[in-house]
């Protein structure tokens, strides 16, 4: 599980990169729209691993804000 916390935190540094260098605003939006899929991923990740499950209630919330 290490190992996909540690894969997820590389793919959403490369969004956020991708996000400030992006050629056209398009490209940024869908940056910006990666990096917060990633992050409910990550927050999903974060309390199985730390055995909290309410913070799949945050994830799911945050989800929702990001469409």
């Amino acid at each position: 599980m290490i190992f996909v916390s540690l894969s997820l935190l590389l793919a959403l540094s490369t969004a956020v990169y991708l996000a400030v260098i992006g050629k056209t605003i398009f490209h940024k939006i869908q940056a910006v729209n990666i990096a917060g899929t990633i992050a409910v991923l990550l927050i999903t990740v974060f309390g199985f691993l730390t055995n909290r499950p309410e913070f799949l209630d945050l994830a799911l919330v945050y989800g929702l804000l990001n469409v």
